[in-house]
């Protein structure tokens, strides 16, 4: 369900002028080698706690270590992971907007507007996307609610997923910029 969310999170209309558009590589890339940024999860299944630190930069990739906690019945799982962002080559296509249940680029309405949130002691000023998350057949079952910021690394301050009654948020609790 939260793959399903992730996958419809960026619109397939024309961008306005000005809008804020998500890149992963400028993303990551333009912070240095240390920078990192905590992400906290909590849905129905429980909190988990992500911490993901750039350890490795080449012209043509960043190399991010991801560390998860999960509680898990009164006990905490960590794992550790290494991700991969690849810089874009000239001509390839934009990030996949492909669901990954069935394959298809569902068409939704993305409406922008800016918000302040406070992470750790600080405001940040923050592009505000807001989307329906339709299902494969096309029938609306929930909406999502990002909050970007280019100060942060990953740019991912806080989103917000309602699919069938069942709500995620993520926010972010700190990061270091380098």
């Amino acid at each position: 369900m939260i793959g399903l969310a992730m996958a419809l999170a960026f619109g397939t209309q024309e961008p306005k002028q000005d809008a804020f558009l998500y890149d992963a590589w400028a993303a990551w890339n333009s912070f240095g080698v240390g920078a990192r940024v905590e992400h906290e999860a909590e849905s129905v299944s429980g909190r988990t706690v992500v911490v993901r630190t750039i350890e490795k930069k080449t012209e043509e990739l960043v190399t991010i270590r991801v560390a998860r906690k999960v509680r898990v019945e009164d006990k905490d799982v960590e794992q550790s992971e290494l991700e991969h962002v690849s810089k874009p080559r000239p001509g390839d296509p934009p990030p996949s907007e492909k669901c990954m249940s069935c394959g298809k680029v569902h068409p939704k309405d993305v409406k922008e507007s800016r918000q302040k949130v406070r992470v750790d002691k600080q405001e940040i000023d923050c592009a505000l996307l807001e989307s329906t998350v339709l299902d494969c057949a096309g029938k609306k079952i929930g909406k999502l609610r990002r909050w970007y910021s280019r100060d942060v690394p990953g740019w991912m301050v806080k989103m917000e997923t309602t699919v069938d009654d069942l709500r995620t948020t993520t926010v972010c609790l700190r990061f270091t910029k380098k």
